[in-house]
Protein backbone atom coordinates (compact mmCIF):
# COMPACT_ATOMS: atom_id res chain seq x y z
CA UNK A 1 0.00 0.00 0.00
CA UNK A 2 1.36 3.38 -0.99
CA UNK A 3 1.65 6.31 1.36
CA UNK A 4 -1.60 8.29 1.61
CA UNK A 5 -3.86 5.30 0.89
CA UNK A 6 -6.46 3.58 3.06
CA UNK A 7 -7.62 0.08 2.23
CA UNK A 8 -11.18 -1.00 2.99
CA UNK A 9 -12.05 -4.23 4.76
CA UNK A 10 -13.01 -5.77 1.39
CA UNK A 11 -9.44 -5.16 0.19
CA UNK A 12 -10.85 -3.39 -2.83
CA UNK A 13 -11.31 0.19 -1.61
CA UNK A 14 -8.47 2.67 -1.82
CA UNK A 15 -8.64 6.34 -0.93
CA UNK A 16 -5.76 8.50 -2.06
CA UNK A 17 -4.86 12.13 -1.63
CA UNK A 18 -4.39 12.70 -5.39
CA UNK A 19 -6.51 12.02 -8.42
CA UNK A 20 -5.29 10.48 -11.67
CA UNK A 21 -3.97 13.82 -12.85
CA UNK A 22 -2.00 14.34 -9.67
CA UNK A 23 -4.44 16.93 -8.35
CA UNK A 24 -5.05 16.80 -4.58
CA UNK A 25 -8.35 15.11 -3.93
CA UNK A 26 -9.84 11.62 -3.47
CA UNK A 27 -9.98 8.51 -5.58
CA UNK A 28 -12.54 5.82 -4.73
CA UNK A 29 -12.95 2.26 -5.95
CA UNK A 30 -13.99 -1.01 -4.38
CA UNK A 31 -14.39 -4.66 -5.20
CA UNK A 32 -18.16 -4.73 -4.76
CA UNK A 33 -17.89 -7.00 -1.74
CA UNK A 34 -19.05 -4.32 0.68
CA UNK A 35 -21.23 -1.24 0.60
CA UNK A 36 -19.00 1.58 1.75
CA UNK A 37 -19.64 4.81 -0.06
CA UNK A 38 -17.90 8.16 -0.15
CA UNK A 39 -20.09 11.26 0.10
CA UNK A 40 -18.15 14.45 -0.26
CA UNK A 41 -15.24 13.10 1.76
CA UNK A 42 -17.47 11.47 4.41
CA UNK A 43 -17.15 7.70 4.49
CA UNK A 44 -20.62 6.27 4.96
CA UNK A 45 -22.25 2.88 5.27
CA UNK A 46 -21.31 -0.75 5.65
CA UNK A 47 -23.91 -3.45 5.40
CA UNK A 48 -21.54 -6.33 6.07
CA UNK A 49 -19.43 -5.02 8.96
CA UNK A 50 -21.80 -4.38 11.88
CA UNK A 51 -20.12 -3.12 15.05
CA UNK A 52 -21.99 -3.60 18.32
CA UNK A 53 -23.04 0.04 18.44
CA UNK A 54 -23.04 1.91 15.14
CA UNK A 55 -22.69 5.63 14.79
CA UNK A 56 -25.06 7.23 12.30
CA UNK A 57 -23.61 6.95 8.81
CA UNK A 58 -23.48 10.72 8.46
CA UNK A 59 -20.57 10.93 10.89
CA UNK A 60 -18.79 7.59 10.42
CA UNK A 61 -15.05 7.97 10.12
CA UNK A 62 -15.30 11.77 9.69
CA UNK A 63 -12.00 12.08 11.52
CA UNK A 64 -10.23 9.92 8.94
CA UNK A 65 -10.40 12.73 6.43
CA UNK A 66 -8.85 15.29 8.71
CA UNK A 67 -5.43 13.89 7.74
CA UNK A 68 -5.85 15.03 4.15
CA UNK A 69 -4.81 18.46 2.98
CA UNK A 70 -7.92 19.18 0.91
CA UNK A 71 -11.24 20.10 2.51
CA UNK A 72 -14.10 17.77 1.53
CA UNK A 73 -17.35 19.28 0.35
CA UNK A 74 -20.28 18.58 2.66
CA UNK A 75 -22.62 16.02 1.05
CA UNK A 76 -25.66 18.26 1.56
CA UNK A 77 -23.93 21.03 -0.41
CA UNK A 78 -23.95 18.84 -3.52
CA UNK A 79 -27.40 18.70 -5.22
CA UNK A 80 -27.07 15.08 -6.33
CA UNK A 81 -25.79 13.86 -2.96
CA UNK A 82 -28.44 15.88 -1.11
CA UNK A 83 -31.18 14.36 -3.26
CA UNK A 84 -29.92 10.85 -2.46
CA UNK A 85 -29.72 11.58 1.27
CA UNK A 86 -33.23 13.04 1.38
CA UNK A 87 -34.64 10.12 -0.62
CA UNK A 88 -32.95 7.67 1.74
CA UNK A 89 -34.38 9.38 4.84
CA UNK A 90 -37.85 9.48 3.31
CA UNK A 91 -37.97 5.72 2.66
CA UNK A 92 -36.33 4.46 5.84
CA UNK A 93 -38.12 3.06 8.85
CA UNK A 94 -39.08 6.12 10.99
CA UNK A 95 -36.85 5.45 13.99
CA UNK A 96 -33.81 4.80 11.82
CA UNK A 97 -34.49 7.90 9.70
CA UNK A 98 -34.78 10.17 12.73
CA UNK A 99 -31.69 8.76 14.40
CA UNK A 100 -29.78 9.39 11.19
CA UNK A 101 -31.27 12.85 10.79
CA UNK A 102 -29.87 14.09 14.10
CA UNK A 103 -26.36 13.50 12.80
CA UNK A 104 -27.12 15.30 9.53
CA UNK A 105 -28.63 18.23 11.41
CA UNK A 106 -25.57 18.46 13.65
CA UNK A 107 -23.21 18.31 10.68
CA UNK A 108 -25.25 20.88 8.75
CA UNK A 109 -25.19 23.28 11.69
CA UNK A 110 -21.46 22.94 12.36
CA UNK A 111 -19.98 22.72 8.86
CA UNK A 112 -18.50 26.07 7.80
CA UNK A 113 -18.27 25.85 4.02
CA UNK A 114 -21.97 26.03 3.13
CA UNK A 115 -23.44 29.40 2.30
CA UNK A 116 -26.27 30.45 4.59
CA UNK A 117 -29.10 30.44 1.98
CA UNK A 118 -28.18 26.90 0.92
CA UNK A 119 -27.85 25.84 4.56
CA UNK A 120 -31.40 27.11 5.25
CA UNK A 121 -32.73 25.48 2.08
CA UNK A 122 -31.27 22.09 3.03
CA UNK A 123 -32.52 22.40 6.59
CA UNK A 124 -36.06 23.09 5.37
CA UNK A 125 -35.82 20.16 2.94
CA UNK A 126 -34.64 17.86 5.74
CA UNK A 127 -37.55 18.89 7.97
CA UNK A 128 -40.08 18.49 5.15
CA UNK A 129 -38.83 14.96 4.47
CA UNK A 130 -38.70 14.03 8.16
CA UNK A 131 -42.09 15.46 9.17
CA UNK A 132 -44.02 12.32 8.10
CA UNK A 133 -41.41 10.20 9.89
CA UNK A 134 -41.65 12.06 13.21
CA UNK A 135 -45.45 11.90 13.00
CA UNK A 136 -45.37 8.13 12.49
CA UNK A 137 -42.97 7.58 15.37
CA UNK A 138 -44.89 9.96 17.63
CA UNK A 139 -48.12 8.06 16.88
CA UNK A 140 -46.38 4.83 17.89
CA UNK A 141 -45.24 6.42 21.14
CA UNK A 142 -48.67 7.92 21.87
CA UNK A 143 -50.32 4.53 21.24
CA UNK A 144 -48.06 2.99 23.86
CA UNK A 145 -49.02 5.68 26.35
CA UNK A 146 -52.51 4.19 26.29
CA UNK A 147 -51.05 1.20 28.17
CA UNK A 148 -49.16 2.99 30.99
CA UNK A 149 -48.68 -0.16 33.06
CA UNK A 150 -46.36 -1.48 30.35
CA UNK A 151 -43.29 0.71 29.81
CA UNK A 152 -40.62 -1.30 27.98
CA UNK A 153 -37.14 0.06 27.38
CA UNK A 154 -38.05 0.50 23.71
CA UNK A 155 -40.55 3.18 24.71
CA UNK A 156 -37.81 5.15 26.43
CA UNK A 157 -35.80 4.83 23.23
CA UNK A 158 -38.68 6.25 21.19
CA UNK A 159 -38.84 9.22 23.54
CA UNK A 160 -35.11 9.81 23.16
CA UNK A 161 -35.29 9.71 19.35
CA UNK A 162 -38.23 12.11 19.11
CA UNK A 163 -36.93 14.52 21.72
CA UNK A 164 -33.43 14.57 20.20
CA UNK A 165 -34.87 15.30 16.77
CA UNK A 166 -36.86 18.34 17.91
CA UNK A 167 -33.99 19.60 20.06
CA UNK A 168 -31.45 19.34 17.26
CA UNK A 169 -33.86 20.85 14.73
CA UNK A 170 -34.45 23.88 16.95
CA UNK A 171 -30.69 24.20 17.50
CA UNK A 172 -30.02 24.02 13.74
CA UNK A 173 -32.46 26.86 13.04
CA UNK A 174 -30.94 28.85 15.91
CA UNK A 175 -27.52 28.41 14.32
CA UNK A 176 -28.86 29.82 11.06
CA UNK A 177 -30.07 32.95 12.87
CA UNK A 178 -26.71 33.30 14.61
CA UNK A 179 -24.90 33.06 11.27
CA UNK A 180 -27.25 35.68 9.82
CA UNK A 181 -26.32 38.04 12.66
CA UNK A 182 -22.58 37.32 12.48
CA UNK A 183 -20.34 40.04 11.01
CA UNK A 184 -18.69 39.20 7.73
CA UNK A 185 -21.72 37.59 6.07
CA UNK A 186 -21.58 38.56 2.38
CA UNK A 187 -24.31 40.89 1.15
CA UNK A 188 -25.81 38.42 -1.34
CA UNK A 189 -26.17 35.69 1.30
CA UNK A 190 -27.66 38.18 3.75
CA UNK A 191 -30.15 39.42 1.19
CA UNK A 192 -31.25 35.91 0.19
CA UNK A 193 -31.41 34.65 3.79
CA UNK A 194 -33.41 37.66 4.94
CA UNK A 195 -36.36 36.63 2.81
CA UNK A 196 -36.46 33.30 4.69
CA UNK A 197 -36.32 34.65 8.26
CA UNK A 198 -40.06 34.40 8.91
CA UNK A 199 -40.10 30.76 7.82
CA UNK A 200 -37.08 30.06 10.01
CA UNK A 201 -38.76 31.75 12.96
CA UNK A 202 -42.03 29.84 12.62
CA UNK A 203 -40.28 26.50 12.23
CA UNK A 204 -37.87 27.14 15.08
CA UNK A 205 -40.69 28.19 17.44
CA UNK A 206 -42.68 25.11 16.45
CA UNK A 207 -39.63 22.90 17.12
CA UNK A 208 -39.12 24.53 20.52
CA UNK A 209 -42.78 23.96 21.43
CA UNK A 210 -42.56 20.32 20.37
CA UNK A 211 -39.33 19.89 22.33
CA UNK A 212 -41.08 21.27 25.41
CA UNK A 213 -44.07 18.97 24.92
CA UNK A 214 -41.81 15.93 24.83
CA UNK A 215 -40.24 17.13 28.08
CA UNK A 216 -43.74 17.33 29.53
CA UNK A 217 -44.31 13.70 28.54
CA UNK A 218 -41.72 12.99 31.24
CA UNK A 219 -43.07 15.64 33.62
CA UNK A 220 -39.88 17.66 33.43
CA UNK A 221 -40.00 21.34 34.41
CA UNK A 222 -39.06 23.85 31.72
CA UNK A 223 -35.52 25.20 31.89
CA UNK A 224 -34.43 28.82 31.74
CA UNK A 225 -32.72 27.91 28.45
CA UNK A 226 -36.07 27.01 26.90
CA UNK A 227 -37.87 30.17 28.04
CA UNK A 228 -34.85 32.25 27.06
CA UNK A 229 -34.81 30.74 23.56
CA UNK A 230 -38.59 31.01 23.01
CA UNK A 231 -38.85 34.53 24.44
CA UNK A 232 -35.72 35.66 22.61
CA UNK A 233 -37.03 34.37 19.29
CA UNK A 234 -40.38 36.09 19.80
CA UNK A 235 -38.63 39.33 20.83
CA UNK A 236 -36.56 39.17 17.67
CA UNK A 237 -39.70 38.73 15.59
CA UNK A 238 -41.38 41.69 17.31
CA UNK A 239 -38.36 43.90 16.66
CA UNK A 240 -38.49 42.95 12.96
CA UNK A 241 -42.31 43.36 12.87
CA UNK A 242 -42.76 39.81 11.62
CA UNK A 243 -44.36 38.11 14.66
CA UNK A 244 -47.83 38.13 13.03
CA UNK A 245 -46.83 37.41 9.45
CA UNK A 246 -48.67 34.35 8.07
CA UNK A 247 -46.65 31.52 6.54
CA UNK A 248 -47.24 27.83 5.91
CA UNK A 249 -45.57 25.73 8.57
CA UNK A 250 -45.37 22.84 6.11
CA UNK A 251 -46.43 22.66 2.44
CA UNK A 252 -50.17 22.30 2.04
CA UNK A 253 -50.99 23.18 5.65
CA UNK A 254 -52.90 26.13 7.04
CA UNK A 255 -50.88 29.23 7.78
CA UNK A 256 -49.52 30.10 11.20
CA UNK A 257 -47.32 32.77 12.75
CA UNK A 258 -44.38 33.00 15.12
CA UNK A 259 -46.75 34.51 17.69
CA UNK A 260 -49.27 31.66 17.44
CA UNK A 261 -46.56 29.01 17.78
CA UNK A 262 -45.24 30.84 20.84
CA UNK A 263 -48.75 31.07 22.29
CA UNK A 264 -49.21 27.29 21.89
CA UNK A 265 -46.22 26.66 24.16
CA UNK A 266 -47.49 29.21 26.69
CA UNK A 267 -50.99 27.71 26.75
CA UNK A 268 -49.88 24.12 27.32
CA UNK A 269 -47.50 25.23 30.08
CA UNK A 270 -50.33 27.19 31.75
CA UNK A 271 -52.83 24.31 31.56
CA UNK A 272 -51.27 22.33 34.44
CA UNK A 273 -50.00 19.38 32.36
CA UNK A 274 -48.40 17.99 35.53
CA UNK A 275 -51.95 17.00 36.54
CA UNK A 276 -52.66 15.13 33.30
CA UNK A 277 -51.84 11.56 32.34
CA UNK A 278 -49.33 11.19 29.50
CA UNK A 279 -51.86 10.55 26.76
CA UNK A 280 -53.96 13.41 28.12
CA UNK A 281 -51.03 15.82 27.65
CA UNK A 282 -50.98 15.03 23.93
CA UNK A 283 -54.75 15.38 23.78
CA UNK A 284 -54.63 18.72 25.64
CA UNK A 285 -52.03 20.00 23.18
CA UNK A 286 -54.25 19.05 20.24
CA UNK A 287 -57.35 20.60 21.81
CA UNK A 288 -55.52 23.82 22.65
CA UNK A 289 -54.44 24.07 19.00
CA UNK A 290 -58.09 23.62 17.98
CA UNK A 291 -59.20 26.40 20.35
CA UNK A 292 -56.23 28.65 19.59
CA UNK A 293 -58.23 31.29 17.64
CA UNK A 294 -60.40 31.94 20.71
CA UNK A 295 -57.50 32.75 23.07
CA UNK A 296 -56.33 36.36 23.48
CA UNK A 297 -52.65 37.33 23.39
CA UNK A 298 -51.92 41.02 23.84
CA UNK A 299 -49.51 43.62 25.18
CA UNK A 300 -52.42 45.54 26.70
CA UNK A 301 -53.22 45.38 30.41
CA UNK A 302 -56.86 44.22 30.49
CA UNK A 303 -59.20 43.19 33.27
CA UNK A 304 -59.69 39.73 31.77
CA UNK A 305 -55.95 38.93 31.52
CA UNK A 306 -55.18 35.63 33.23
CA UNK A 307 -51.42 35.20 32.68
CA UNK A 308 -48.45 37.36 31.86
CA UNK A 309 -44.98 36.64 30.53
CA UNK A 310 -41.91 38.84 30.12
CA UNK A 311 -40.46 37.98 26.72
CA UNK A 312 -37.12 39.54 27.68
CA UNK A 313 -36.58 37.17 30.61
CA UNK A 314 -36.02 33.39 30.70
CA UNK A 315 -39.06 32.81 32.90
CA UNK A 316 -42.33 30.83 32.51
CA UNK A 317 -45.75 32.49 32.31
CA UNK A 318 -47.21 33.66 35.63
CA UNK A 319 -50.81 33.79 36.82
CA UNK A 320 -52.17 37.32 37.29
CA UNK A 321 -52.27 37.28 41.09
CA UNK A 322 -51.05 40.86 40.96
CA UNK A 323 -50.19 43.34 38.23
CA UNK A 324 -46.50 43.17 37.24
CA UNK A 325 -44.31 46.24 36.88
CA UNK A 326 -45.02 47.94 33.50
CA UNK A 327 -42.63 47.05 30.69
CA UNK A 328 -42.67 46.99 26.89
CA UNK A 329 -41.60 43.36 27.06
CA UNK A 330 -44.71 42.21 28.94
CA UNK A 331 -47.35 40.14 27.16
CA UNK A 332 -50.68 39.00 28.56
CA UNK A 333 -52.99 36.18 27.57
CA UNK A 334 -56.40 34.86 28.58
CA UNK A 335 -59.06 32.35 27.61
CA UNK A 336 -61.11 34.89 25.68
CA UNK A 337 -63.87 32.97 23.92
CA UNK A 338 -62.12 29.61 24.44
CA UNK A 339 -64.03 28.81 27.63
CA UNK A 340 -67.38 29.14 25.86
CA UNK A 341 -66.09 27.13 22.89
CA UNK A 342 -64.91 24.35 25.25
CA UNK A 343 -68.33 24.27 26.95
CA UNK A 344 -70.05 24.10 23.58
CA UNK A 345 -67.88 21.17 22.48
CA UNK A 346 -68.57 19.33 25.75
CA UNK A 347 -72.33 19.74 25.19
CA UNK A 348 -72.05 18.58 21.59
CA UNK A 349 -70.08 15.44 22.50
CA UNK A 350 -72.51 14.59 25.28
CA UNK A 351 -75.44 15.02 22.89
CA UNK A 352 -73.99 13.21 19.85
CA UNK A 353 -71.93 10.64 21.80
CA UNK A 354 -69.05 11.23 19.40
CA UNK A 355 -66.44 13.80 18.46
CA UNK A 356 -67.36 16.30 15.68
CA UNK A 357 -65.50 15.76 12.41
CA UNK A 358 -64.07 19.29 12.48
CA UNK A 359 -62.06 18.53 15.62
CA UNK A 360 -58.83 16.89 14.41
CA UNK A 361 -56.85 15.25 17.22
CA UNK A 362 -54.31 13.23 15.23
CA UNK A 363 -55.55 9.88 16.58
CA UNK A 364 -58.68 8.10 17.77
CA UNK A 365 -59.64 8.84 21.38
CA UNK A 366 -62.65 7.59 23.31
CA UNK A 367 -65.12 10.33 24.15
CA UNK A 368 -64.70 9.75 27.89
CA UNK A 369 -61.01 10.69 27.71
CA UNK A 370 -61.74 13.72 25.50
CA UNK A 371 -64.41 14.94 27.90
CA UNK A 372 -62.07 14.50 30.85
CA UNK A 373 -59.39 16.65 29.21
CA UNK A 374 -61.95 19.25 28.13
CA UNK A 375 -63.18 19.46 31.73
CA UNK A 376 -59.57 19.94 32.87
CA UNK A 377 -59.01 22.77 30.37
CA UNK A 378 -62.30 24.38 31.34
CA UNK A 379 -61.28 24.30 35.00
CA UNK A 380 -57.82 25.78 34.48
CA UNK A 381 -58.94 28.44 31.99
CA UNK A 382 -61.79 29.59 34.17
CA UNK A 383 -61.45 33.23 35.34
CA UNK A 384 -61.46 31.82 38.87
CA UNK A 385 -58.58 29.33 39.13
CA UNK A 386 -59.02 26.16 41.20
CA UNK A 387 -57.94 26.41 44.82
CA UNK A 388 -57.20 23.83 47.47
CA UNK A 389 -60.21 22.69 49.46
CA UNK A 390 -58.19 21.96 52.59
CA UNK A 391 -55.35 23.71 54.39
CA UNK A 392 -52.03 21.95 54.08
CA UNK A 393 -49.61 21.72 56.98
CA UNK A 394 -45.89 20.95 56.66
CA UNK A 395 -44.76 17.51 57.73
CA UNK A 396 -41.56 15.52 57.46
CA UNK A 397 -42.19 11.80 57.37
CA UNK A 398 -40.93 8.83 55.44
CA UNK A 399 -43.59 6.99 53.46
CA UNK A 400 -43.74 3.35 52.36
CA UNK A 401 -45.47 3.21 48.98
CA UNK A 402 -47.06 0.34 47.05
CA UNK A 403 -48.67 0.95 43.66
CA UNK A 404 -51.25 -0.78 41.54
CA UNK A 405 -54.40 -2.55 42.68
CA UNK A 406 -52.85 -5.99 43.20
CA UNK A 407 -49.85 -4.85 45.23
CA UNK A 408 -51.96 -2.35 47.20
CA UNK A 409 -54.50 -5.05 48.04
CA UNK A 410 -51.82 -7.42 49.29
CA UNK A 411 -50.05 -4.85 51.47
CA UNK A 412 -53.29 -3.65 53.07
CA UNK A 413 -54.23 -7.28 53.65
CA UNK A 414 -50.91 -7.85 55.39
CA UNK A 415 -49.65 -10.29 52.76
CA UNK A 416 -47.19 -8.15 50.74
CA UNK A 417 -46.10 -9.15 47.29
CA UNK A 418 -42.39 -9.63 47.85
CA UNK A 419 -41.78 -9.56 44.11
CA UNK A 420 -42.76 -5.89 44.16
CA UNK A 421 -40.84 -4.08 46.86
CA UNK A 422 -42.08 -0.98 48.61
CA UNK A 423 -40.79 2.41 47.55
CA UNK A 424 -39.63 5.05 50.00
CA UNK A 425 -40.85 8.60 49.58
CA UNK A 426 -40.75 11.64 51.88
CA UNK A 427 -43.92 13.54 52.75
CA UNK A 428 -43.62 17.34 52.56
CA UNK A 429 -47.12 18.39 53.60
CA UNK A 430 -50.48 16.87 54.34
CA UNK A 431 -54.15 17.90 54.46
CA UNK A 432 -57.53 16.25 54.75
CA UNK A 433 -57.61 15.92 50.98
CA UNK A 434 -54.13 14.56 50.31
CA UNK A 435 -50.40 15.09 50.57
CA UNK A 436 -47.29 16.09 48.65
CA UNK A 437 -44.24 13.85 48.63
CA UNK A 438 -40.72 13.87 47.27
CA UNK A 439 -39.12 11.01 45.35
CA UNK A 440 -35.43 10.39 45.94
CA UNK A 441 -34.92 6.78 44.90
CA UNK A 442 -34.13 7.25 41.25
CA UNK A 443 -36.27 6.72 38.17
CA UNK A 444 -39.64 5.09 38.83
CA UNK A 445 -41.27 4.71 35.43
CA UNK A 446 -44.54 3.41 36.84
CA UNK A 447 -45.44 6.86 38.21
CA UNK A 448 -48.20 8.43 36.17
CA UNK A 449 -51.21 10.62 36.75
CA UNK A 450 -54.10 8.45 37.92
CA UNK A 451 -52.02 5.60 39.38
CA UNK A 452 -53.61 3.94 42.42
CA UNK A 453 -51.35 3.52 45.44
CA UNK A 454 -51.34 2.97 49.18
CA UNK A 455 -48.93 4.74 51.52
CA UNK A 456 -47.97 4.05 55.11
CA UNK A 457 -46.38 6.78 57.26
CA UNK A 458 -43.21 5.88 59.12
CA UNK A 459 -43.96 4.26 62.44
CA UNK A 460 -47.63 3.70 61.61
CA UNK A 461 -49.54 0.52 60.93
CA UNK A 462 -52.36 2.06 58.90
CA UNK A 463 -52.45 2.41 55.13
CA UNK A 464 -53.86 5.36 53.19
CA UNK A 465 -55.27 4.78 49.70
CA UNK A 466 -54.78 7.51 47.14
CA UNK A 467 -54.30 8.48 43.51
CA UNK A 468 -51.42 10.42 41.93
CA UNK A 469 -52.84 13.76 40.77
CA UNK A 470 -49.69 15.75 40.06
CA UNK A 471 -46.16 14.78 39.05
CA UNK A 472 -43.02 16.81 38.39
CA UNK A 473 -39.72 15.12 37.67
CA UNK A 474 -36.75 17.33 38.47
CA UNK A 475 -34.09 14.99 37.09
CA UNK A 476 -33.40 11.28 36.62
CA UNK A 477 -33.39 10.66 40.37
CA UNK A 478 -35.71 13.19 41.96
CA UNK A 479 -39.29 14.32 41.60
CA UNK A 480 -42.43 15.36 43.45
CA UNK A 481 -45.95 13.99 43.47
CA UNK A 482 -49.31 15.25 44.66
CA UNK A 483 -51.56 12.52 46.06
CA UNK A 484 -55.32 12.79 46.51
CA UNK A 485 -56.58 10.72 49.41
CA UNK A 486 -59.30 8.20 48.54
CA UNK A 487 -59.52 6.55 51.93
CA UNK A 488 -57.76 6.81 55.28
CA UNK A 489 -58.83 3.30 56.22
CA UNK A 490 -59.02 1.08 53.14
CA UNK A 491 -59.83 -2.59 53.61
CA UNK A 492 -58.76 -5.46 51.38
CA UNK A 493 -61.56 -7.82 50.45
CA UNK A 494 -61.96 -10.79 48.15
CA UNK A 495 -65.37 -10.56 46.55
CA UNK A 496 -67.51 -12.96 44.55
CA UNK A 497 -68.46 -11.18 41.31
CA UNK A 498 -70.91 -13.55 39.66
CA UNK A 499 -68.75 -16.56 40.49
CA UNK A 500 -65.44 -14.79 39.75
CA UNK A 501 -63.09 -14.23 42.67
CA UNK A 502 -62.10 -10.57 42.71
CA UNK A 503 -59.48 -8.78 44.83
CA UNK A 504 -60.67 -5.28 45.68
CA UNK A 505 -60.06 -2.33 47.99
CA UNK A 506 -63.05 -1.19 50.02
CA UNK A 507 -62.74 2.57 50.46
CA UNK A 508 -65.78 3.19 52.72
CA UNK A 509 -67.17 1.09 55.54
CA UNK A 510 -70.55 -0.42 54.59
CA UNK A 511 -73.75 1.07 55.93
CA UNK A 512 -76.95 -0.67 54.82
CA UNK A 513 -79.01 1.56 52.54
CA UNK A 514 -76.08 3.87 51.84
CA UNK A 515 -73.38 3.94 49.16
CA UNK A 516 -69.79 2.76 49.46
CA UNK A 517 -66.88 3.11 47.07
CA UNK A 518 -64.67 0.26 45.97
CA UNK A 519 -61.56 -0.01 43.75
CA UNK A 520 -61.54 -3.18 41.67
CA UNK A 521 -60.36 -4.54 38.30
CA UNK A 522 -62.33 -3.11 35.34
CA UNK A 523 -63.35 -6.57 34.14
CA UNK A 524 -64.91 -7.38 37.53
CA UNK A 525 -67.44 -4.57 37.28
CA UNK A 526 -70.61 -5.63 35.50
CA UNK A 527 -73.97 -3.96 35.49
CA UNK A 528 -76.54 -5.78 37.65
CA UNK A 529 -73.92 -8.25 38.96
CA UNK A 530 -73.76 -7.97 42.74
CA UNK A 531 -70.53 -8.31 44.71
CA UNK A 532 -70.60 -10.53 47.78
CA UNK A 533 -67.81 -10.68 50.36
CA UNK A 534 -67.06 -11.20 54.02
CA UNK A 535 -65.59 -8.52 56.28
CA UNK A 536 -65.05 -8.70 60.03
CA UNK A 537 -67.10 -11.92 60.26
CA UNK A 538 -70.03 -10.24 58.51
CA UNK A 539 -71.40 -10.81 55.02
CA UNK A 540 -71.93 -7.92 52.61
CA UNK A 541 -73.86 -7.66 49.35
CA UNK A 542 -73.11 -4.67 47.07
CA UNK A 543 -74.93 -3.61 43.91
CA UNK A 544 -72.92 -1.56 41.35
CA UNK A 545 -73.97 1.97 40.49
CA UNK A 546 -71.92 4.60 38.64
CA UNK A 547 -68.19 4.51 37.84
CA UNK A 548 -66.42 7.38 39.59
CA UNK A 549 -62.96 7.02 38.11
CA UNK A 550 -60.88 4.89 35.79
CA UNK A 551 -57.13 4.43 36.08
CA UNK A 552 -54.35 2.02 35.09
CA UNK A 553 -55.67 -1.44 35.95
CA UNK A 554 -58.57 -0.34 38.16
CA UNK A 555 -61.88 1.46 38.41
CA UNK A 556 -63.42 3.19 41.41
CA UNK A 557 -67.18 2.68 41.51
CA UNK A 558 -70.07 3.48 43.80
CA UNK A 559 -72.03 0.53 45.19
CA UNK A 560 -75.37 0.40 46.95
CA UNK A 561 -75.06 -1.55 50.20
CA UNK A 562 -78.00 -3.97 50.15
CA UNK A 563 -76.95 -5.96 53.20
CA UNK A 564 -74.16 -6.15 55.75
CA UNK A 565 -74.76 -8.49 58.67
Amino acid sequence: MREGEIRCCCQGVMLTDTDNAGTPGFKFSHSGLCHFGLRGGILVGSEQVQPEKQEPTAVKLMSVFSIFAGKPQHPLADPREAKEILADLATREPQSALEESVAWLEALAEYEDIKLPLRIERLVQLEDVLTPQIRRLARTYIARLAVPESRPASEARLWDVCYNYWSQLAAAYSTCLSRFDAPGLDSESKRNAKSMLVHIGVRMMHALAEQRKWEQFQYKPATVDFWGAAGGLYSRAVAAKMESRDVELYPGQETTTIELEYLKALLLQSSSPDKLALIEIELADRLLSHFLPWFIFTKELRRDNMYWVDISKPLPPTRMAKVPEPSDSLRFFSGGGALAAIAELIDQINHDKKLPTNVVLGAQYDTETVLKVLAHLSLYWSPTPPTRSHTRRPIRSSLSVAHGLTSSHQHVLGQPDFGKSLYRWEADDISLGGMSARIREGRQDWINIGVLLVVQPEGGDNWIAGVVRRYVRYDARQGAVGIQTLSRAPRSVVADAGGIETAALLLDMPVVGEYARMALPPAALEDKVALKFSLDDMNARFHPREVLERGPGYVVANFFVQSYS
